[in-house]
């Protein structure tokens, strides 16, 4: 095949330039003497760059980047590039470099080269950015910048490479050809020449040979000439002559002139608008207002850009280029050509996957082989592809080579006027071989089982054919896109009368076909061109002849060898899977269809008056009532808002007035509303239920000059408010929003409703409502609009749907997803008569609702009554219910199917059977409701939001896939960020979006405060985003306590409604977890009086005082706001120097006070003591003593003596002298005090009882089930009498299904104990005995454990898995099980290492953990023992470990390591509740270890796991090992072996000797005990291993079994 380039590389050149860029006459001479003189000399680009000053424009996107970071990699010395970066709206040239540029893969070699800090100051040393754009006059380039490199630039370097095939003929000219005049002005400013990208394919329709030409040589594809150009075009060539760039230019330009003036008719004036209402309609959004200039505006613009794309096309292919981007492309060319500017062009061909820089396969965005593989990978079976067409790919990396090497010669005068980037003219490759060569890949994933989906195992065998352009115009996707359409048609027209039902659903399945075929014929169009037409060659011999001017070492810089690419090696292990890395995860992103916002409306009444158009006599708004349903609809509802706009006006409501709305949910309420904003003026809502003060606080903080409000508020608070404020004008609510049709019809006729700006405010919502200056959130009517917008995309409701009204209207949730929205998307909002559980279940009925909003309290109601209809139908049924709940959980979770009407059909029947939509919001949903709902085929849409957002940020949407834990992503429109996030990703979460609030009524400092200068709202809230960009709150950060029910409690206005307490000093209000998801009031109060008097009867009085100060306080207080948590506290709360209380050091007080006085099981009062003590020291109780010193090992100063004080106080029940505790020194000083305070004799715990312990007692076989039940008794008993038992966490046992119970494993006792702890719930516990022991031989025992126990007999010869099958058994009976996952009894009572069985267990059958700790067993009754010598035993029960939180914390884990980190898991729950502490497992995150979960260094889990490796037998005498692993106290460990046993201690051995001593790294020696490691030669030799005695480490590794 012939090139066209010489035996020597390089190119032959008919017709080309000089080197400043000038044709030369008929082009004749390939060079002039100066230039072939220069390029005889070597380039030496390393010098030639060395202090070079460059412009670059295009270096932000996918090849602009590479080539950036290929600069500075390969030529640190250039010296200063001015990059040109666009700006964003709030985001500045700068911002956006080092936000989207500077962060880049790309520079991660530079990252390298430079690390931490020295990369940033690296960057600025050669970077700067600049902002300005290619369509503005010399970029755009400020004149500072310009005044300040002018004469010093080596060149203007252009790397734009953006493609867009078909664009509008105006914005294809404004980019690339009037951008290029652009370019040439700002060269000719500065003195410097061109660099300029553009592409291979400005080579248009032909085949054959491309060379490098001057573009003016050959101006266009058909042009007749000498050229190999002209010859080789396969079509009737034209004469030279007909054709001038400039003309070209100004006749495209009348096109444009044209075609607007056409878009300007009076005819197409109206059907634009005609088309844009019908647009509107049937989207669901308003045809009126803003959104109708906007689609009117959209569907001119649409005709316009069409008549510009057919008549650009037209010209395109007139002269022979294939699409309107090629063609003016060349036109650039041309222009810079003509320009007198020295230049040089630069054309890569199809850029694509790196091969080394700046990694393997980095790719970015959509490039232009992407979409054709990602569709021969997902199965499109027939593509254009012509197998005598060559597709010609080039990796970026040697494209950003060769622009360099270009660019070198430009600065050294020798340039080509064309450079081109391609493989053709080398080492071409078939259009079919790549298709052949996706085929295999596809089927090397599947079978290296990479690719497992079902569809990937069939569609393997089904590779993407090429066919040629004849075949793909006779059977291609169009041909397919017209039958589908018209079988899509003749079904419509047949879909009359019984056959509708059939046939319409088909019709319009077929229609959807089709229009998806459309999308892939227009994507298959654009390639036919460069895959299936035309078979370029395209020339390097320019690149080629460059490079090879350069010596080794400037060569060696150089990324170049497309001669020599395996294309099967390139594919496979570089482009493939770098598409699949970086490119195809983007394509899937944009294909899933992204929800966005409707257009809103611009103001609430805008959007009543239109749905009253559009649903006039339809039903709005209806009540149960006595005589069934009233009925309000949607003419009536906005003729009502006339009526009342109208009296409110007559009473001198005027425009911005506000005006108190308070009642309860009824019709009136929402007509009374909008008559409000009728009327000019702002609603302000307020609850019904508050008192008098409260709510003539609201009213005077929001200055209203009227109020509406029904009979109940009248009665309750509105006497109050009256009383106070006299001005203010009253209406009745249900009298002014009862007009006759007639009235509301006049009303509306004569009276003329305001018109509000979208940022009017609508509502001032005051989140308090108590004493002082509440918070008024100012809600606009763009909020509501705005937030109903991207609501209903979500929400999908219509004409059809009913939704129950359950939460007040004046909260902002029910407000907007309960009226707001249904009213605008044309559905039925329903009201209750009264609100509880009969209310409830007659408005589900009577109503037929299909869709409800609620707070967590209304869901948990309805659990609750659910559950409890089924316990009564008795343990059988609760059974099948558990079980069909988690199949259908099962089922929706692999395959999306939601089977709950089938198995629960009763359930959605009592709910009225025609539920849909169920969304929770307010407070945060506990787990165990929404996985029930889940379970019922009813899943929860949970939102989160806050009133300042009017009120709704994010929405977990409720499908059977639905993931628990996490509350959604950002609905459409809004933002959602995580502020200043610590190493887990959490932090302060922010929203900035359409629907936050305006600001904080006649506050701007709390507004500023609230929301950033950014525009970005400070939740108060804290959390992170998960992999898929959804939000996981962790926390609150502000003070607000949230309650169960979402409603807000502030505790500034708590404290200021209170005031002055009788009894009390001073106090702080505060929340605390409440353990249900909301947060609980607390109180922590300072007695008043003679605080020097520290005798018990003082104390009593001032504490009796102030108690009953704060009770008689407590019930002025509004229900919600009244503290349920309360200590008293005898000590100055800490203060800022303002002498604010500081509550975050209130709180860790009210909390050790809260944990010191919570109930502790046992007998006499000393466990009380301990308990107190070690709450209050953050101890644990077994590392006390009764010699433990309270300053010197406990730290209890005086501050913390108060507080110890209180504790032991609420923990006996008595006064305790303060003075007296104040001179305790030890924890026996404590227990004596508190002995004597209750009156009792003193007696340390330590003190053994001699009573003995009572005989087992044996039964004579057989025994009947009643004897079973005594010897339980018996049993019982023994532990509850003869035992002195210490039990507590039975309030985490989850009495409403089995679990696996999992303890530590000491003693005999254990079995017996566990099921004492659990009470009733142990009742029928299993756990497993071997067979041939407890079964088999001995008579007596098998007779007794056959029938007495409840031990299920498994073969040990069987192994684990009989063992596992047999629990399994009993689990799926739901009964629960007792394992004991160390496997053995602990030779020495301490927890050992807990095998991963259990975990087996939990996944393969569904079922929670529950752990359980038990202390004292071993010494009580230690192995080999027949009777018990001590009685002091303690079991703790911790919350359950659910299934759900342990495949979340094991995601993409394989099974048998998932199955590991359970076990961890299960064994860090039990040590942290030997620790008396709980392990909350939504608390952590899936790379969390050991140190996260128990505080717990890493080396001490490592030397326990060493203690139980431990070999008897293994050594003669005994051994000591003395380890040092770091500079900390934990990584200096004793270790001592003994024949039968072995114990390792922190620090040095006694007398600071030992046989042997090894001094290594933590990792190292981790690695030694977990991997067997053996240490190399070289570890010692370097001084990384080090040993007094290398003969002892493999002793050491023999007696733990490590080889």
């Amino acid at each position: 095949m012939q090139h066209g380039s010489s035996s020597n590389g390089s190119s032959t050149h008919l017709g080309t330039t000089d080197a400043s860029g000038t044709s030369l006459p008929g082009g004749a001479l390939a060079y002039t003497a100066q230039v072939i003189a220069g390029r005889e000399r070597p380039l030496l680009p390393s010098k030639l760059f060395a202090g070079a000053r460059l412009i670059v424009v295009g270096g932000t996107g996918f090849l602009g980047k590479v080539w950036v970071a290929m600069m500075l990699d390969r030529f640190p010395e250039l010296g200063h590039m001015w990059l040109l970066v666009r700006p964003r709206p709030g985001q500045s040239a700068e911002a956006r470099f080092w936000a989207q540029i500077a962060s880049s893969p790309v520079f991660d070699g530079l990252r390298e080269k430079y690390p931490g800090a020295e990369f940033e100051a690296f960057i600025r040393s050669k970077i700067t950015p600049v902002p300005g754009d290619v369509v503005q006059d010399r970029l755009g380039i400020p004149e500072t910048v310009i005044d300040e490199v002018r004469g010093t630039i080596a060149a203007v370097v252009n790397v734009a490479g953006v493609v867009d095939f078909s664009p509008p003929l105006d914005e294809a000219l404004e980019v690339n050809a009037f951008g290029v005049n652009n370019l040439v002005s700002l060269a000719r400013t500065l003195g410097a020449p061109v660099m300029h990208t553009s592409t291979c394919y400005v080579a248009g329709h032909r085949s054959g040979v491309v060379e490098e030409l001057d573009p003016r040589d050959v101006p266009f594809p058909r042009v007749k000439g000498d050229t190999l150009l002209g010859q080789n075009t396969p079509r009737r060539l034209l004469e030279r002559s007909h054709w001038d760039p400039q003309r070209e230019i100004d006749e495209c330009l009348d096109l444009v002139r044209m075609a607007r003036h056409r878009a300007d008719d009076a005819f197409r004036q109206s059907h634009f608008l005609d088309e844009a209402k019908k647009n509107l309609t049937e989207r669901g959004e308003p045809a009126r207002g803003s959104a109708l200039e906007n689609e009117l505006a959209k569907v001119r613009r649409k005709f316009v850009e069409k008549q510009l794309v057919d008549a650009g096309t037209e010209r395109a292919r007139f002269w022979g280029w294939s699409n309107i981007y090629t063609y003016t492309k060349s036109i650039g060319e041309q222009v810079l050509a003509a320009s007198g500017v020295p230049f040089t062009i630069v054309r890569p061909a199809v850029v694509e996957s790196s091969c080394e820089f700046p990694k393997k396969g980095w790719n970015e965005g959509v490039n232009t082989s992407a979409p054709f593989i990602y569709m021969a990978l997902k199965g499109t079976v027939r593509f254009p592809g012509d197998p005598n067409v060559h597709l010609d790919i080039i990796p970026v990396d040697m494209v950003a080579a060769g622009m360099i090497a270009s660019l070198a010669e430009l600065i050294d005068g020798t340039q080509a006027a064309v450079y081109q980037y391609a493989v053709t003219d080398t080492n071409p490759c078939a259009m079919t071989r790549y298709l052949e060569l996706i085929g295999l890949y596809k089927r090397k994933k599947v079978f290296e089982g990479k690719s497992t989906k079902l569809f990937d195992v069939a569609s393997q065998h089904f590779e993407s054919l090429g066919i040629t352009k004849a075949d793909y115009d006779r059977y291609g996707p169009h041909k397919v896109v017209k039958a589908l359409e018209g079988a899509s048609q003749v079904l419509g027209a047949a879909a009359v009368g019984p056959l509708a039902m059939l046939f319409k659903p088909a019709s319009k399945a077929l229609a959807g076909l089709a229009k998806t075929e459309k999308k892939s014929a227009e994507i298959m169009d654009l390639f036919v061109p460069f895959t299936a037409e035309n078979d370029w060659i395209f020339s390097c011999a320019n690149t080629r002849a460059a490079m090879d001017r350069m010596p080794p070492e400037e060569r060696a810089k150089f990324i170049w060898y497309p001669e020599s690419l395996d294309w099967r090696q390139w594919m496979y292990e570089v482009h493939l899977p770098g598409l699949e890395r970086w490119v195809l995860p983007e394509l899937d992103e944009r294909l899933r269809r992204e929800i966005k916002p409707l257009r809103h409306y611009d103001h609430l009444l805008d959007m009543l008056d239109e749905v009253s158009e559009r649903h006039g006599h339809a039903l709005a708004l209806q009540e149960v009532t006595e005589d069934g349903l009233s009925r309000i609809t949607y003419r009536q509802l906005c003729d009502a808002s006339y009526f009342v706009a109208e009296r409110l006006r007559e009473m001198g409501v005027t425009q911005g007035a506000r005006v108190l709305l308070s009642g309860k949910n009824h019709p009136a309420w929402s007509i009374a509303y909008f008559g409000i904003l009728r009327a000019g003026a702002i609603a302000v809502p307020a609850d019904p239920a508050l008192e008098g003060p409260q709510l003539a606080n609201i009213a005077r903080s929001s200055h209203a000059v009227a109020a509406i409000w029904d009979a109940g508020v009248a009665v309750k608070g509105g006497v109050e408010v009256v009383q106070k404020h006299p001005d203010l004008v009253v209406f009745d609510l249900q009298e002014l929003t009862s007009p006759t049709d007639g009235e509301a019809r006049l009303a509306r006729a004569r009276t003329q409703g305001a018109k509000p700006a979208t940022d009017d405010v609508a509502s001032i919502i005051y989140t308090s409502g108590t004493t002082g200056d509440p918070k008024g959130v100012m809600l606009t009517h763009g909020n509501f609009a705005g937030l109903l917008a991207a609501l209903a995309p979500l929400f999908p409701l219509g004409p059809k749907d009913r939704v129950l009204s359950v939460l007040p209207l004046h909260h902002t949730f029910e407000f907007t997803c309960g009226l707001l929205l249904p009213l605008m998307l044309g559905a039925r909002v329903v009201y209750l008569r009264e609100l509880d559980a009969p209310g409830l279940r007659e408005g589900l009925q009577v109503g037929r609702i299909t869709a409800m909003a609620g707070v967590p309290a209304l869901w948990q109601l309805l659990e609750r009554r659910i559950l409890a209809e089924v316990r009564e139908k008795g343990p059988l049924a609760t059974k099948a219910f558990d079980t069909a709940l988690e199949l259908n959980r099962l089922v929706g979770k692999n395959t999306g199917l939601n089977l709950g009407r089938l198995f629960f059909g009763q359930v959605h029947d009592g709910l009225g059977g025609n539920i849909r939509h169920l969304i929770s919001g307010g407070a945060a949903l506990p787990r165990d409701t929404a996985k029930l709902f889940a379970g019922l085929g009813l899943p929860l849409s949970e939102g989160y939001g806050l009133t300042e957002a009017s009120p709704v940020l994010t929405v977990s949407k409720g499908t059977p896939r639905t993931a628990l834990g996490q509350v959604g992503k950002a609905v459409p429109g809004v933002e959602i960020k995580i502020g200043e996030p610590d190493e887990r990703g959490v932090g302060e979460v922010l929203a900035r979006g359409p629907n936050v609030m305006k600001g904080y009524a006649d506050d701007p400092e709390a507004t500023a405060k609230a929301i950033d200068a950014q525009g970005w709202l400070h939740t108060g809230d804290l959390g992170k985003l998960d992999d898929k960009g959804r939000l996981v709150l962790v926390g609150r950060s502000k003070d607000v306590i949230v309650g169960p029910s979402g409603e807000n409690v502030y505790p500034d206005d708590v404290e200021a409604l209170l005031g002055e307490v009788s009894g009390v000093r001073e106090l702080s209000v505060l929340g605390l977890p409440d353990g249900r998801g909301g947060e609980k009031v607390a109180c922590l109060a300072v007695p008043a009086g003679d605080e020097d008097d520290q005798s018990p009867e003082a104390r009593a009085t001032r504490r009796a005082s102030a108690m009953q100060g704060l009770r008689e306080a407590f019930e002025k207080l509004p229900r919600v706001a009244r503290p349920t948590v309360v200590h008293l506290y005898e000590a100055d709360l800490p203060r800022t120097a303002t002498r604010k209380v500081k509550r975050n050091e209130v709180r860790p007080i009210l909390e050790r006070l809260v944990e010191a006085a919570a109930p502790v099981a046992g007998e006499g009062s000393h466990s009380r003591v301990r308990h107190a003590i070690a709450s209050i020291a953050g101890k644990n109780e077994r590392e006390l003593a009764s010699t433990t010193s309270l300053r010197g090992d406990l730290g209890i100063d005086s501050l913390l003596s108060v507080e110890l004080a209180a504790a032991l106080e609420a923990q006996l029940g008595t006064s305790i002298d303060g003075k007296e505790l104040s001179r305790c020194e030890t924890v026996a000083d404590v227990e004596a005090l508190a002995a004597r305070a209750a009156g009792l004799a003193h007696k340390k715990l330590s003190e053994v009882e001699g009573d003995e312990p009572e005989e087992t007692l044996e039964l004579p076989a057989p025994v009947a089930e009643a004897a079973k039940r005594a010897m339980t008794s018996v049993q019982m008993g023994f532990y509850d009498r003869v035992m002195k038992p210490t039990v507590t966490g039975r309030a985490y046992i989850p009495h409403n299904r089995n679990v696996i119970v999992a303890s530590n494993h000491s003693s005999h006792l254990d079995m017996g104990f566990v099921k004492y702890a659990l009470g009733s719930y142990g009742d029928g516990i299993v756990s497993l005995a071997a067979q041939d022991y407890f079964f088999e031989g001995n008579t007596l025992r098998s007779v007794y454990v056959k029938n007495l126990t409840n031990l299920a007999p498994f073969d040990r010869k069987g192994g684990l898995r009989q063992a596992l099958r047999v629990a399994g058994e009993h689990l799926d009976r739901g009964r629960n099980v007792l394992i004991f996952p160390e496997g053995t009894r602990s030779p020495d009572g301490s927890i050992q290492e807990f095998k991963p069985a259990i975990s087996h267990l939990a996944l393969a059958h569904e079922v929670d953990i529950l752990p359980v700790y038990l202390g004292g067993t071993y010494q009580a009754m230690k192995k080999g023992s027949k009777i018990p010598t001590k009685r002091e035993i303690t079991a703790r029960i911790g919350p359950p470990l659910e299934v759900a939180e342990l495949r979340r914390l094991t995601a993409g884990m394989k099974h048998a390591a998932a199955c590991r980190r359970i076990a961890e898991l299960t064994e860090q729950a039990v040590r942290m509740l030997e620790r008396g502490k709980v392990l909350d497992l939504r608390t952590l995150q899936p790379d969390d270890g050991a140190e996260a979960v128990l505080g717990e260094h890493p080396m001490v889990k490592l030397f326990r796991e060493l203690e139980g490796r431990f070999q008897k037998g293994r050594v003669d005498k005994p051994l000591s090992f003395y380890f040092t692993l770091g500079g900390g106290a934990d990584d200096k460990w004793t270790l001592l072996i003994e024949p039968e046993a072995c114990r390792a201690t922190r620090g040095k051995p006694e007398g600071g000797q030992a046989d042997c001593v090894l001094k290594t790294s933590p990792e190292i020696f981790t690695k030694i005990v977990r991997e067997a490691y053996v240490p190399g030669p070289m570890e010692f030799l370097s001084g990384q291993v080090k040993s007094n005695d290398v003969s002892l480490l493999q002793t050491f590794q023999k007696v733990f079994d490590l080889s």
